[in-house]
């Protein structure tokens, strides 16, 4: 019985890395993050209570747009491209649009269509100056404000379309 107990004691005494590991590294940064990411857009039909949820493969087969805007920052232009909203919303007249940002306790609305120009397209930008938009914020939102100046929305949360009044 002494004999079994020390060896016991001997086996739960052996450190971790005698035994086999699966993916490498116990943290490795490929056991946080998949090898194709995928990301999910969310838009939320409030009065039909339900969600919809386009990957960004979907979006990609869909017409793309793009935009060239100067940034008086650093006197380059940067190209948004993306998807039009009405390739995946087509009957967008019948709806309010609130578009919210990630915050960090709480999703905040960032931008509603009452401060939007809904007569020109509404673009969900995935792309920035040829390279993908990745880790937290996997989308932007570009649109133009009433007054024509273009407005974008980052760290897009989710997009809320509610019936008009």
């Amino acid at each position: 019985m002494y004999r079994l107990k020390a060896a016991l004691v001997l086996v739960l005494m052996v450190p971790g890395f005698a035994f086999a590991q699966r993916h490498g590294r116990a943290d490795a940064l490929q056991n946080y993050y998949p090898k194709t990411p995928n990301p999910i857009l969310n838009i939320d039909y409030q009065s039909k209570k339900t969600w919809s949820y386009p990957r960004l493969s979907d979006l990609l087969k869909m017409k793309r747009a793009a935009v060239s805007v100067p940034d008086p920052k650093t006197n380059r232009t940067n190209l948004y491209e993306g998807t039009v909203l009405t390739q995946f919303v087509p009957d967008i007249s019948h709806y309010r649009v609130d578009v919210f940002r990630a915050s960090s306790f709480r999703d905040k609305l960032a931008v509603s269509s009452a401060d939007l120009d809904m007569g020109s397209d509404v673009i969900v930008v995935d792309t920035v100056n040829g390279h993908r938009l990745h880790g937290n914020d996997p989308f932007w939102l570009l649109a133009k404000n009433n007054r024509g100046d273009l407005v974008v929305v980052k760290q897009l949360a989710f997009i809320r379309l509610a019936e008009n009044p």
